[in-house]
C-alpha cells in the first residue's frame, strides 16, 4: 500500500499590536517640543481649542494672565492624558458603538433584550376607619353630688388557718414560713 502524502496548511495567528501613527519630527529632522504625538492627542487639541474658544465668554473671569493660564492648562493636560492612551489593534469605531450602547443602556439593566422595570411606589390599601370626632373644648360635665351617708360594712378578714392563699406572693410567703404549727 503506498503512503499517500495529503498537504496540510498550517495557519498561525499572532497577535500584533498597531504601532501609532507618530508626528514629532519637523521637514528639517528637529523635534517637536514635548513630541512625539499621537494622531489622538491632535484630535483632542483640536477638540479642546475649539470647545474652549467657543464657551469663552463662560470660563473667561480670571483676568488676562489668569485666563492666557486656564486656556493652556486646559489645553495641556487632556493633550497629555490622552497621549498615556493604551493603542491597542481595536478600531475607533467599535469603541464609538462601544460608548454608544453604555450612553444609552437601561440604568437598571435588561431582561431578554427589555429594560427591566421596576413597579412604581404606590399606597397600600387599608380597611381601617377613623371617626373624627371633635376636640373636647372646657371643662368635662361635673359629677352629681352624692348625700353622704354611713359607709357599707366590710367583711372583717380573718387570720385564720383555713385561709388558702390566692396570689403568687401569698403562696411564696406561705411556703418561706414554713409548716404552720
Amino acid at each position: 500500500m503506498a503512503l499517500e502524502e495529503e498537504e496540510v496548511e498550517i495557519a498561525r495567528f499572532y497577535r500584533v499590536s498597531r504601532i501609532p501613527t507618530m508626528v514629532g519630527r519637523l521637514p528639517d529632522g528637529s523635534k517637536i517640543p514635548g513630541g512625539p504625538y499621537t494622531a489622538l492627542q491632535f484630535a483632542v487639541l483640536a477638540a479642546m481649542l475649539i470647545g474652549l474658544v467657543t464657551t469663552w465668554g463662560l470660563w473667561a473671569k480670571f483676568g488676562f494672565l489668569g485666563n492666557i493660564a486656564f486656556f493652556l492648562l486646559m489645553l495641556v493636560v487632556p493633550v497629555y492624558l490622552a497621549g498615556m492612551a493604551k493603542t491597542t489593534a481595536r478600531s475607533p469605531l467599535i469603541l464609538a458603538q462601544g460608548l454608544g450602547r453604555f450612553a444609552s443602556a437601561s440604568r437598571t439593566g435588561t431582561i431578554d433584550g427589555l429594560p427591566l422595570k421596576f413597579p412604581k411606589p404606590h399606597t397600600a390599601a387599608t380597611h381601617a376607619l377613623y371617626e373624627a370626632q371633635p376636640a373636647p373644648t372646657g371643662l368635662p360635665d361635673p359629677v352629681p353630688p352624692v348625700a353622704p351617708g354611713p359607709a357599707p360594712e366590710q367583711p372583717r378578714r380573718s387570720a385564720s388557718p383555713e385561709r388558702r392563699p390566692v396570689t403568687a406572693l401569698e403562696r411564696f410567703q406561705a411556703q418561706s414560713k414554713g409548716p404552720s404549727r
